[in-house]
């Protein structure tokens, strides 16, 4: 469809998403008020072959250099009243979710990005001019009995999205100059479940449907899963029939295509002790703000002055985790002092500053970390604090120093289930084998 007076105009500006992580092709519905998803490395949707000759560094390297764009961007992003600027990048993003959109004969299958930072959930709607290429065919509404315009009374038809021609507007515009323009509206959902489970579907969902596009997705995905805590996000929209408000992962290494489950509602299994502390909420941000008061290492806390950490992130988008600078520094001197005892010399190894060669049995000497957030403990082992690089035979702290921001990023979520409930506002997390996770979906 070419640009019409009843869209918005169409300034783009930047995107941010994550981790070359992507999200599965199964969805099974496990219970009452559940949902599962498979989560694999998005190079392996388009490329199985591709993790076969690669070490497990040489895969967190790709996925790496794909989240650095999501992170720079990430600080420069801002909010305002006029136009959406979400802090994921989707061409980089990618945890994906394959569903189904509209009913018989209008019912089509997509992979949307999955967006933690984002609350709209968008696709490409026919027509759709300028466009960007998808693998399936594009969403036609004039097809779906079900499809709806949101009314322009909702509650949720109010800034960013704006009312033209009696009519809802979205205009999400991305720092990169890519971006969407389309139409709010209502949807039903429809999850597939394998053989011998059920289908489960959602009626009037509120999505985006998109008819002027310019991103840099190709083939998959065909748009965007918003997941974070406002009323829009998917989980939120979705709290009375299947989440209970409540999602969780629990990733582990890519060692190989796979990456873990995405669980909703009933479908998440935590048992034993588990630590809890409040999600922060954070002016003009719906994103997942925690409150960090210290870190130990080797068991021995750092003792940071009160009010260290301004504000601190969880975040699936982000790979290596970031430390503001000053607390970077003195972990970094901290670390160097340990290792000097075993006569360790320090070196960069980009993007990691502090690397040191894998000498014989220095494995078991690795100290461990632990943030210690509000009301809970959060231990990063040592398995998941350094990472060794195979073909050089190096090892390296997985997090870099910031001038901005503290965020804990999947290189220390590995081998953690987070449970993350938006009624209670209220992070869970256990540490476990997320690799036996796969035999339960």
């Amino acid at each position: 469809m070419a640009k019409t007076s009843h869209l918005l105009p169409f300034h783009i500006l930047l995107v941010l998403f994550l981790s070359r992580i992507s999200l599965a092709t199964t969805a099974n519905v496990t219970s009452e008020k559940g949902l599962s998803f498979q989560l694999l490395y998005s190079d392996s949707i388009h490329d199985p072959s591709l993790y076969a000759n690669l070490t497990t560094f040489q895969r967190l390297e790709r996925i790496i250099q794909s989240s650095e764009s999501y992170f720079q961007w990430l600080r420069r992003s801002s909010y305002n009243t006029t136009v959406i600027r979400p802090r994921i990048l989707p061409h980089m993003g990618i945890f994906t979710v394959v569903l189904s959109i509209g009913t018989p004969p209008g019912t089509k299958a997509f992979t949307l990005a999955l967006n933690t930072g984002d609350s709209l959930t968008w696709t490409q709607c026919i027509p759709c001019n300028p466009s960007f290429p998808q693998t399936q065919p594009m969403f036609d509404p004039s097809k779906s009995p079900s499809y709806r315009f949101l009314p322009i009374t909702s509650p949720l038809c109010h800034p960013p999205y704006q009312i033209q021609n009696n009519k809802c507007i979205y205009n999400i515009q991305y720092l990169d100059q890519t971006g969407a323009v389309g139409f709010l509206s209502t949807e039903t959902f429809t999850f597939h479940a394998s053989p011998p489970r059920t289908i489960q579907s959602i009626p009037n969902l509120v999505f985006g449907c998109t008819h002027s596009s310019h991103m840099n997705f190709v083939g998959e995905p065909s748009g965007i899963l918003g997941m974070d805590r406002s009323r829009l996000s998917f989980v939120s929209q979705v709290t009375s029939q299947t989440t209970n408000g409540s999602f969780s992962y629990c990733l582990f290494r890519p060692s190989t295509a796979s990456a873990g489950i995405l669980r909703f509602g009933n479908d998440i299994v935590m048992s034993g002790p588990l630590q809890r502390t409040p999600i922060i909420n954070v002016p003009n941000s719906n994103r997942y703000h925690l409150e960090l008061n210290d870190i130990s290492i080797d068991n021995q806390r750092l003792h940071l002055p009160a009010r260290t950490f301004e504000v601190t992130e969880i975040d699936s988008g982000t790979v290596i985790t970031r430390l503001i600078r000053p607390v970077y520094a003195l972990v970094r001197e901290v670390l160097v002092q340990y290792f000097n005892h075993f006569h360790l010399v320090p070196f960069p190894r980009p993007p990691f500053d502090l690397c040191y060669h894998l000498s014989p049995g220095i494995r078991r000497f690795f100290p461990n970390m632990t943030w210690h957030l509000r009301d809970a403990d959060l231990a990063i082992h040592a398995e998941e604090l350094f990472f060794i690089v195979e073909h050089n035979n190096d090892f390296c702290l997985g997090m870099v120093p910031d001038d901005h921001l503290t965020i804990l990023g999947v290189l220390q979520q590995y081998n953690t289930r987070f449970s993350y409930d938006l009624q209670t506002n209220q992070l869970r997390f256990k540490h476990e084998d997320c690799s036996d996770d796969m035999g339960n979906l």
